[in-house]
């Protein structure tokens, strides 16, 4: 796998990303099991960017529920989704919405309900992501 550095929180993200548009369905909903396979072989191979958004329905909380049992330290997608949100709405817009997709993130996590409650009253990026990221590598 090829990686570049990240400049903006450090670290490396692969060149190839993954884009979770399009996870398989299964009813109505996401085919859980079967996504699972997908994004935890992507992992195996080096893949460590993970495209998600509120646009691609139910792909947050899928990756929520994927991402369980020592996956999530593997990636970066959370930095890099709030980075994008930024970028294209500005800032206060972005942290605005990103309260609803962090919580998406730490859905199942240790304390989420607490954590999610300290995101909803921060206003910084900083501080927005530290929390988050500290729930998950709980």
């Amino acid at each position: 796998m090829i990686y570049r550095k990240n400049g903006k929180n450090g670290g490396d993200l692969s060149q190839l990303g993954f884009g979770c548009m399009r996870l398989p369905r299964r009813g109505l909903g996401i085919d859980i099991a079967k996504s699972a396979e997908i994004i935890h072989e992507a992992i195996e191979g080096g893949v460590n960017y993970f495209d998600t958004a509120y646009m691609y329905p139910g792909s947050e909380e899928a990756m929520g529920k994927i991402l369980t049992g020592g996956w999530r330290e593997k990636i970066k997608i959370i930095r890099k989704h709030l980075e994008l949100m930024i970028f294209y709405k500005g800032e206060r817009t972005a942290l605005l919405e990103a309260r609803k997709h962090l919580s998406w993130y730490i859905k199942g996590c240790k304390d989420s309900a607490a954590a999610r409650d300290k995101i909803n009253r921060s206003s910084d990026y900083a501080e927005m992501t530290g929390i988050a990221e500290a729930v998950i590598m709980e």
